[in-house]
């Protein structure tokens, strides 16, 4: 017998109308209560989990999201709470629970919509007056980092997510860190050597991890062979960049919004060494990258992850994406944001920091902008960086080195022969 009592309910489609009905003010009894049959019915809707969503859930590979929100105001717990009614937990995805028919041995797991009770995902934590006073960045640092402990999993029994305010590497927890850079600087760098934000990124991550590297080996002359294999994420739908929630609610209409995760990913080398002029990181990243992007691998990687999840299954995918993320170094993400100011539930939002932490990885970089500035944050095992705040100071100073290089450049440009 089927688990929702026997009967599967045909899936409506899905849209957002916010006009009133002409010539009524108010809604019959009849039509109320036929919205109050069709919120039942949406309720009960399955929707089968995607491959990535799958392998996400796997044991040994059991990936989370953080993302940090600065906030210019104090929090109003009430007026957050009212806007997380009214819109996030209206979202398909933060509403709905992962359900699988255990009768059934060649079942798949589904998404089935819920309610949601608030109370089991806003979490007022007591910092206490003593951590906060101090040191305010290192009271959060210290509880959000303490989010990602094995002793604190996820009740799967309700949607997969929280609101917290006020063996292998991926079984240790992890230290969340963040710095913000200019995003002018990254694009007059950009300018400057005629590449893209993005191998601007990489070129300063490159730069950064070498300097980090001589450093902590104390080894004076850079060899040139030194190389760190990254796991770099790369997004494939038809459309990239931010949508509206209204356009993501629509099915059935070909804009080309799609929800699940589809993305794949390419294998970057990222060059240790020593260059007397700073813009080399950026060239040789540039140079890297250009070669990966015209190259079909990030659409393999994606294809072929999607056709083991169907000839082998979940598992086999999981095991095969472990054994990449084992054999890499470190993985690293790069995020376009809004570039004017957002609100979160009437408050003006000052940073975005997001980064993730499940996968056997013992350094994740994530790259956020937002406005005119670039978020860096940083996911990182204690055990194998224990000075996380010096790594974050190596990528401050050779993004220093590097906007000066570029501005020499640009004045030698200008002054002509």
């Amino acid at each position: 017998m089927d688990r929702l009592g026997g009967i599967r309910l045909r899936r409506p489609v899905l849209s957002i109308d916010n006009a009133e009905p002409a010539g009524e003010t108010g809604m019959s009894e009849t039509k109320k209560k036929a919205a109050a049959v069709a919120e039942e019915e949406e309720e009960l809707l399955e929707e089968p989990v995607s491959p990535a969503g799958r392998l996400f859930r796997e044991p040994h590979f059991s990936c989370y999201i953080v993302c940090t929100l600065g906030v210019a105001e104090p929090v109003d717990l009430p007026a957050v709470r009212a806007g997380i009614e009214a819109t996030l937990a209206r979202h398909p995805r933060f509403c709905s629970i992962q359900v699988l028919d255990e009768l059934d041995k060649s079942a798949k797991p589904m998404w089935v919509r819920t309610k949601v009770n608030l109370d089991d995902h806003i979490i007022v934590p007591d910092l206490g007056p003593t951590d906060t006073s101090a040191d305010s960045e290192k009271a959060v640092e210290d509880y959000v980092s303490s989010l990602s402990t094995p002793s604190m999993p996820m009740d799967r029994s309700r949607p997969l997510w929280e609101l917290h305010g006020d063996e292998g590497a991926e079984f240790r927890p992890r230290r969340f860190v963040n710095r913000t850079i200019s995003l002018d600087d990254v694009k007059n760098i950009k300018n400057a050597v005629g590449c893209t934000v993005n191998d601007v990124l990489v070129g300063l991550s490159s730069a950064a991890l070498s300097r980090y590297y001589f450093r902590r080996t104390g080894e004076s002359e850079g060899k040139k062979n030194i190389k760190v294999r990254t796991a770099l994420m790369v997004n494939l739908r038809p459309t990239p960049g931010l949508h509206e929630l209204a356009k993501m609610m629509e099915s059935g209409k070909n804009n080309g919004v799609k929800w699940g995760n589809r993305f794949g990913y390419m294998i970057l080398p990222f060059h240790l060494a020593k260059h007397d002029d700073p813009l080399e990181y950026v060239r040789k990243a540039t140079k890297v990258t250009r070669r990966k992007k015209s190259s079909m691998e990030a659409i393999f990687t994606y294809w072929s992850a999607d056709m083991v999840v169907k000839l082998f299954g979940i598992k086999a995918a999981a095991s095969l994406c472990y054994g990449m993320f084992s054999n890499t170094t470190l993985s690293f993400s790069n995020l376009a944001g809004p570039s004017e100011q957002i609100l979160f539930c009437g408050n003006p939002i000052v940073y975005i920091s997001p980064t993730s932490y499940g996968h056997p990885h013992a350094l994740t970089m994530h790259w956020q902008s937002y406005m005119n500035t670039i978020k860096l944050a940083l996911a990182v095992d204690e055990t194998q960086f224990p000075d996380a705040h010096e790594l974050l100071d190596d990528f401050t100073e050779s993004m220093r080195l590097i906007r000066e290089a570029a501005s020499r450049g640009t004045d030698k440009a200008q002054d002509g022969p």
